[in-house]
C-alpha cells in the first residue's frame, strides 16, 4: 500500500503516503499535512530497521528541523531481533535472548536499569514458572515475580517477595475448572498463612452465574434477553444481585455495546440508555430523569459536537492529521491548539466570544541542559501565570523542576537510581531533603517505602500491599486493621506509645459500606444509611445531634435535601439547560453561566476564565482571584488578606514578606514542613486529616468533618485537610483539581466535562462522589473513587503521592509527557503512539475520548485510567468469525505493544503494575475469544459446515474516540 485515504467528510480526504524499498520494506511514512519519518534497513540482509529519522528530523509546513532525531539498532544475527537500540539522547538499551531466543534481559547504559526473564524447571507443569528480575533501589538485591503456570500456559500461582529478603513471601492463587474459567482466587497472602478464596460459578456458556465471597457473602448473575427493556427487545442482558439483594440490570446490543443500565431494578428502577450508531459510536446517552445527550462524528471518528444536558453544546475541529485545533464551548469561547511534527503540542489559546486571545500554554521541547537526557521530552511551558521547566534523566522521569511564579522560583530535585524509585527529593530555596545524599530513602524487599531519615522510622505493610503500620520519627505510629475475608479497612489507630490519639473502627454491610464509625468521643461516632442505589440517606452523629442530618434524592441524583441546609433544593425541568444545576436553595437563588458554571449564590459572586476555571470569588466583600499554571494547575490564591502559591501540588510559598517567604512543603502525604519546622498529618479511612503532631509528637491541631467534608474546627490550618485535598477558608471551596465542590450544598460548583458513561462519573454533573461521601471520594474533581481498603505509600516521586488520587501534572502531561513518541520504537508503536497522543490533546482540551486500548485519560493524575472492566465478559452471540479474528488479532497487537513498551524497564512500579494488569485483562479476554472460535471450529468440524459468511456485522469502535477510520487504501 503505497497510499491511504482517509475521508473525514465526502468532501475531505487526508492521505497517507507510503514508500517502499526494492525488498518490500516500508522506508518511509508520510500523514496528511507532510511530516515524514523514515527507516534504513541492514545493508546485509535487508529485513531489519537499523536506523529511524522521527518527524522532527525533517522540517516541514515551516516547522524546523533537528538532525537529533535519529535511532539506531542493531540485530541479533540468530533471532533476528534486536541487540541493541540507541535513541536520540545517547541512551543503549542492550538486549539478550535464550536458546530459544526469548527476551532474558533487557538493559540500558545510563542507569543500570534492567528487566531480566528466566524460565524455570520448563516441562513440568508442577513448578516450571516464569520469574522477573528488575533491580532493588539502594543496589539492596533484586525484586522479583515468579509466576507458575500449568500445563495449558495458565498462571495459578504468583510469588513476589516478603517484607524482607529472607522472610515468607507473598503469594497470589488461582484454580481454574476443567473448562479453563475461574475457579476461585485467593486474596495475595503470606507464605503459612489460611488462604481467602473467592469462587465462581458459570453456566453452560461459560458466564458467571454466582461468585461467594470469603465471608460467605455472594453475588448473582442472570443472563437472559432483555425483552423488557424499553429500547431494542432483542438485547443481551445481565441482572446481578448484589451482596444485599439490590439487582443492576445491564443490556447489550449484539456488539457488545452498553444500551441500557437499570439501578436497583425491580425497585427505583433507576434507567440509563445509550445509543450508537451503524460504526458503533455513542450517539445519545439519557439519563433517569430523561435528561439527553447527544453527539456527532466526522466520517474520520473524530468528535464533532457534543450537546451536553448542562455544558451546553460544543464543537470541535480537527486538521488533516485528525488533531484536534479548535474547540468551542457555550458560552462562544474559541481554543485553538498547534503542534510541531512530532504532534505535540506548541500553543494552547483560548478567545472569550468579543475578546482577546489568551495563551494557556506555550511549550518548547528538547532543550539540552548538561547531564540530562531532553531530546523527546516537554522542556518549558508557560503561561502569563507560571513558567515551569523540566529536566530528565536516563529513565525519561523529570530529575529537575523549576516553577517560576510571581517572580519566585522553587525547585525540585529528585536522584533515582537503577531501580527508577527516589533516593533523595530535594526542595529549594531553603532547602529541604527527604532522603539525603548520605542516607538515602530505604525500601523493603518488594520495592515499596520503608523509612526516611528524620521522618519515617518504618513501615509494614499487608500481603496485598496495603499499608499494615507507618511509625514517624516522632515516635507516633498508625496502625490498619482490615477483614480477613473482604480487605476493607475496619479500624485505624493513631498513638504514641500508651497514649491513643485517634482510633476510629468501622461496621461495614455486606457490600463494604460503612454502617458506623465508633471513635474515641461520642462526637467522634456516626451511624450511616443508604438507599438501595448506594446513596447516602440518615448521617447521625452520635454525640452532636446538630451535625445528624437526612438526604432525599430524585430520581437522576440531583440532591432534593439535606437537613442540615435551610429549604429544598429546586432544579429545572429534566429538558430545560442545566437540569442537574440547582436554581435555588432555600431561600437562596443560583445563577451559572451557558457552561454551567456557577455565577451566583446569595452569598458569593463568581466568575470564570477562559479555560472554563474558577477565577475570582466575592464573599463579604472580599475578593479571591485564582490563577493557574500551564499545566492547568491552580499556581495562585490572592485576596485582600493573604496570597499563596502554588509552585507544585505539594508545594505553598507565603510570599508576605520578600526575602523571607514561608516555604511549606509536602514530600509525603503524611508530612508537612514549614520552613524547616517538622509536622505529621494524621489520617482516617479517606485520608481526611485529623489530627496534626509536631516533632515530639505533641497533637498542635485537629479537626473532624461534617457528612459531605465542612471542617468542624474552623481554625484548623493546614491547607490538605478533607480527603487530602485543600480547603480555600477565604471561598469556602474545596479545591479537587480539576473543579471546586462546595461542603456546605455536598455539590460542585461547576459540572464535570468527563464522558458520562465512564466509572466513577455518571450523568448528574454536579453530584459529588456519586452521593455517598461516608465511602467514596473524588480528590480529582472528576470520579468518584470508592475508598474501603487501607493506604499505600510504596514511593515517593517529584510531587509526593496523594493518598487518594495522586499528584496533579496537569493536562499538558496527558499529551505530552505520556504519549511523546519514542524514537526507538517500531513503526508499528510510533502509529499507536501518535493515535494515543491525538486523542490523549482532544482529551486534555475537551474529554469524551478513550486511549488507543479503549483506556480513559485522567487530567488530573496526567495518567490513563484502567478500565479493564471496560474488556467484554463474554463473546456477543451474533458476533461472526470474521470479527472474532480480527478481535483476536487486536488484542495480541495490544500485548505485544505493551510488552514492547514493557521490556525497556522505564517506567515507575505503578506503571508497571498497570500495565502488568492491563496485560493479563488483555490475555484473559483474548483466551476467551479463542475459546469460542475453537468451540465454534470444533462445532463446524462435528456438523461439517462451512465458515461464516461475516456479514452479521463487527465490533463497534469507542465512544467517541479519534480511532475511526472512513475510505481506504490504494
Amino acid at each position: 500500500m503505497t497510499i491511504k485515504d482517509y475521508y473525514s467528510s465526502p468532501q475531505k480526504a487526508d492521505i497517507q503516503y507510503f514508500a517502499y524499498d526494492v525488498y518490500g520494506n516500508r522506508i518511509s511514512a508520510t500523514n496528511p499535512l507532510g511530516h515524514r519519518t523514515e527507516w534504513d534497513f541492514d545493508p546485509t540482509y535487508h529485513l531489519y530497521p537499523v536506523t529511524q529519522r522521527a518527524p522532527k528530523y525533517f522540517a516541514t509546513g515551516g516547522l524546523p528541523a533537528d538532525a537529533r532525531f535519529v535511532s539506531t539498532a542493531t540485530y541479533n544475527p540468530v533471532c533476528g531481533l534486536p541487540a541493541t537500540k540507541t535513541d536520540a539522547n545517547g541512551i543503549v538499551k542492550t538486549f539478550t535472548y535464550d536458546a530459544y531466543c526469548r527476551l532474558y534481559q533487557a538493559s540500558q547504559n545510563v542507569l543500570g536499569a534492567y528487566a531480566r526473564t528466566q524460565f524455570e524447571n520448563e516441562g513440568n507443569p508442577a513448578t516450571q514458572a516464569l520469574v522477573k528480575y528488575t533491580p532493588l533501589p539502594n543496589g539492596n538485591g533484586e525484586d522479583f515475580t515468579r509466576s507458575f503456570y500449568d500445563g495449558l500456559g495458565r498462571v495459578y500461582r504468583v510469588e513476589t517477595p516478603g517484607e524482607t529478603a529472607a522472610g515468607p513471601k507473598r503469594i497470589a492463587e488461582t484454580d481454574y475448572d476443567p473448562r479453563g474459567n475461574v475457579l476461585r482466587t485467593a486474596f495475595p497472602r503470606f507464605v503459612g498463612e489460611a488462604a481467602q478464596w473467592t469462587t465462581n460459578s458459570y453456566d453452560w456458556a461459560d458466564r458467571p452465574v454466582k461468585t461467594v465471597n470469603p465471608d460467605t457473602s455472594q453475588r448473582g448473575y442472570l443472563n437472559e434477553l432483555a425483552t423488557g427493556t424499553g429500547v431494542n427487545p432483542r438485547l443481551n442482558a445481565l441482572t446481578m444481585t448484589d451482596e444485599l439483594g439490590h439487582q443492576t440490570r445491564t443490556a447489550w446490543s449484539t456488539r457488545g455495546d452498553v444500551a441500557a443500565i437499570v439501578r436497583d431494578f425491580g425497585g427505583l428502577g433507576l434507567t440509563e440508555s445509550r445509543s450508537y450508531d451503524v460504526l458503533g459510536r455513542l450517539t445519545g446517552v439519557t439519563d433517569p430523569g430523561g435528561s439527553t445527550w447527544t453527539y456527532t462524528y466526522d466520517m474520520a471518528g473524530n468528535r464533532l459536537s457534543a450537546s451536553d444536558p448542562d455544558l451546553g453544546t460544543w464543537s470541535y475541529s480537527y486538521d488533516g492529521a485528525n488533531r484536534l485545533v479548535s474547540q468551542t464551548d457555550a458560552r462562544g469561547t474559541v481554543t485553538n491548539l498547534s503542534y510541531d511534527q512530532m504532534d505535540r503540542l506548541t500553543l494552547k489559546k483560548a478567545t472569550a466570544s468579543g475578546g482577546s486571545p489568551v495563551v494557556l500554554a506555550q511549550n518548547t521541547y528538547d532543550q539540552a541542559a548538561s547531564g540530562y537526557y531532553n531530546i523527546g521530552q516537554l522542556t518549558t511551558s508557560t503561561n502569563a501565570a507560571a513558567t515551569q521547566s523540566f529536566n530528565y534523566d536516563g529513565l525519561g522521569k523529570v530529575s529537575r523542576q523549576d516553577a517560576t511564579i510571581a517572580g519566585l522560583t522553587h525547585t525540585t530535585i529528585t536522584l533515582r537510581g537503577a531501580s527508577g524509585q527516589p533516593l533523595v527529593t530535594q526542595y529549594l530555596p531553603v532547602q529541604l531533603d527527604f532522603g539525603t545524599f548520605g542516607a538515602y530513602l530505604q525500601y523493603n524487599a518488594s520495592g515499596k517505602l520503608y523509612s526516611a531519615p528524620g521522618f519515617i522510622t518504618s513501615t509494614l505493610y499487608e500481603a496485598d500491599g496495603q499499608t499494615k503500620e507507618i511509625t514517624y520519627a516522632n515516635g507516633v505510629k498508625t496502625a490498619f486493621t482490615y477483614s480477613q475475608t473482604r480487605r476493607w479497612v475496619t479500624r485505624v489507630t493513631t498513638s504514641k506509645g500508651a497514649t491513643v490519639l485517634l482510633d476510629d473502627q468501622y461496621a461495614r454491610d455486606n457490600l463494604g459500606r460503612i454502617t458506623g464509625t465508633t471513635g474515641l468521643t461520642a462526637a467522634d461516632s456516626w451511624t450511616y444509611g443508604y438507599d438501595n442505589a448506594d446513596r447516602l440517606t440518615t448521617s447521625t452523629n452520635l454525640g452532636d445531634t446538630t451535625l445528624s442530618e437526612t438526604f432525599v434524592y430524585a430520581a437522576n441524583d440531583n440532591m432534593l435535601s439535606r437537613s442540615r441546609v435551610a429549604g429544598t433544593y429546586t432544579y429545572p425541568a429534566a429538558t430545560s439547560p442545566r437540569p442537574h444545576a440547582p436554581t435555588s436553595v432555600g431561600a437562596n437563588a443560583m445563577a451559572y453561566d451557558a457552561n454551567g458554571n456557577l455565577t451566583s449564590d446569595g452569598s458569593r459572586t463568581l466568575s470564570w476564565d477562559e479555560a472554563n476555571r474558577l477565577k475570582t470569588v466575592t464573599r463579604a466583600s472580599n475578593t479571591v482571584n485564582l490563577t493557574y499554571g500551564p499545566d492547568g494547575a491552580r499556581v495562585k490564591k490572592a485576596s485582600t488578606f493573604a496570597t499563596t502559591l502554588y509552585p507544585d501540588a505539594d508545594v505553598e510559598i507565603n510570599p508576605a514578606t520578600p526575602g523571607a517567604e514561608i516555604y511549606t512543603r509536602y514530600p509525603h502525604p503524611d508530612i508537612k514542613v514549614v520552613g524547616t519546622t517538622k509536622y505529621f498529618l494524621h489520617r482516617e479511612h479517606l485520608a481526611s486529616v485529623r489530627l496534626v503532631t509536631d516533632a515530639s509528637g505533641n497533637t498542635v491541631e485537629a479537626t473532624n468533618y461534617a457528612t459531605y467534608g465542612e471542617q468542624l474546627n474552623s481554625g484548623f490550618q493546614t491547607q490538605k485537610s478533607y480527603i487530602g485535598e485543600r480547603f480555600d477558608a477565604e471561598t469556602g471551596l474545596l479545591y479537587l483539581n480539576a473543579r471546586y465542590m462546595d461542603p456546605v450544598l455536598g455539590r460542585f460548583i461547576s459540572p464535570d466535562d468527563w464522558d458520562p458513561t465512564k466509572e466513577g462519573v455518571g450523568t448528574n454533573r454536579y453530584a459529588y462522589a456519586q452521593n455517598d461521601p461516608v465511602n467514596r471520594s473524588d480528590p480529582n474533581g472528576h470520579n468518584a473513587a470508592t475508598t474501603i481498603g487501607g493506604f499505600v505509600v510504596e514511593k515517593v516521586g517529584i510531587k509526593g503521592l496523594a493518598w487518594a488520587g495522586g499528584p496533579i501534572s496537569g493536562l499538558l502531561a496527558v499529551a505530552i509527557d505520556v504519549f511523546t513518541p519514542t524514537p526507538t520504537a517500531p513503526p508499528e508503536m510510533d502509529e499507536c503512539r501518535a493515535q494515543c497522543q491525538q486523542q490523549a490533546l482532544a482529551v486534555a482540551n475537551k474529554e469524551f475520548e478513550y486511549g488507543w486500548f479503549g483506556e480513559e485519560y485522567d487530567k488530573a493524575t496526567g495518567k490513563l485510567k484502567d478500565h479493564l472492566d471496560d474488556l467484554p465478559t463474554h463473546v456477543p452471540p451474533g458476533m461472526p468469525d470474521k470479527a472474532l479474528d480480527e478481535a483476536i488479532d487486536k488484542a495480541n497487537h495490544s500485548i505485544e505493544v505493551r510488552g514492547e513498551e514493557q521490556i525497556f524497564g522505564e517506567q515507575d512500579e505503578a506503571t508497571q503494575k498497570w500495565h502488568d494488569d492491563r496485560i493479563a485483562g488483555e490475555e484473559k479476554y483474548r483466551d476467551m475469544l479463542e475459546r469460542e472460535r475453537d468451540r465454534r471450529a470444533a462445532e463446524k468440524a462435528s456438523k461439517g459446515t462451512g465458515s461464516d459468511s461475516g456479514n452479521n456485522g463487527g465490533n463497534g469502535g469507542n465512544s467517541g474516540g479519534n480511532g475511526g477510520t472512513g475510505g481506504g487504501g490504494r
